[in-house]
């Protein structure tokens, strides 16, 4: 997947806020906030390229952004890179185009782990191992993992020697003990 270029935005009297994106021209908004709404898409979206962001609430940002996109401009490059995106941050690579540049060329599954490319066996491990950049790197307080979940995503941590992880996972698994009984119950 490749970064997309930062939009520009300007304000053209009697004409209105219009944004330039990928295809380098100019595209009317009715809104100077509808604009910066979809430069923000784009931004975002290159953070997630970058592996600093992902998860749920990341990729509902950036589907919104890319319905902005389709909204006020229309299909686009644009809103197919931030879209594409979106699927990024949810880590589910299936729902990415089959001619992406993000399409695996081995069978391991790549993850962005502080500033190291770790080749995962399996999704669930690339899964766990994005639930580990969760509680480290964002500090996740309000969304809690059941004592199970935090096991393995220790387990994952250890088998790929992200030792960092591993210990802040860990201490995590310790806190959960006395947060066990707040967790909300599990339905299958």
């Amino acid at each position: 997947m490749r970064f997309i270029n930062a939009p520009s935005i300007r304000n053209v009297p009697n004409v209105g806020w219009q944004i330039m994106l990928e295809d380098e021209r100019w595209h009317t908004c009715r809104q100077e906030i509808d604009a910066r709404f979809i430069a923000n898409g784009v931004a975002i979206a290159n953070s997630v390229i970058r592996g600093e962001r992902a998860g749920e609430e990341v990729a509902r940002e950036l589907d919104q952004a890319a319905a902005s996109v389709s909204r006020h401009i229309g299909e686009c490059e644009t809103g197919t890179l931030i879209a594409a995106a979106a699927s990024h941050a949810r880590l589910d690579t299936r729902a990415c185009d089959a001619s992406s540049d993000w399409v695996r060329e081995d069978e391991s599954f790549p993850i962005l782990v502080s500033g190291t490319v770790v080749k995962c066996e399996s999704e669930e491990d690339r899964r766990l191992l994005a639930d580990a950049k969760l509680i480290v790197e964002r500090q996740v307080t309000n969304t809690w993992f059941a004592p199970d979940r935090l096991e393995l995503i220790g387990d994952a941590c250890e088998r790929y020697s992200i030792w960092k992880y591993q210990r802040l996972v860990k201490a995590a698994i310790d806190r959960s003990g006395s947060r066990a009984a707040e967790l909300p119950p599990q339905h299958s």
